[in-house]
């Protein structure tokens, strides 16, 4: 047994050894990119549920616009109009009651 055996016997070992770490390397880079790739695509699912969520919201706020907000709306602007007009007619009538009365005047 010679310097070259122990040489060779070397050789083998680190061939084997590296050839270890690469497969075991390459079956961690395989199961990270699968596990990537599920990821993903549960980010993509998670991403189109927020975006349907997104719509029906959208159309919920578009409907409650459209059949109540805007007839409450009109609804209000009228009994405020109505109101305004009732005080401008009391304050017409009590600024003549304060004068001394209507026509005689």
């Amino acid at each position: 047994m010679g310097i070259e055996w122990v040489r060779d016997l070397s050789i083998s070992v680190f061939g084997f050894t590296a050839t270890l770490v690469v497969i075991f390397c390459a079956v961690v880079a395989y199961y990270t990119y699968r596990e990537v790739r599920q990821v993903k695509a549960a980010v993509k699912t998670a991403s189109d549920k927020v975006g349907e969520t997104a719509d029906c919201v959208k159309d919920t706020v578009d409907t409650v616009r459209e059949e109540v907000i805007k007839p409450v709306l009109s609804i209000s602007s009228l009994v405020q109009g109505v109101r305004a007009g009732i005080e401008q007619v009391v304050q017409m009538c009590k600024g003549r009651d304060e004068d001394g009365g209507g026509k005689n005047v």
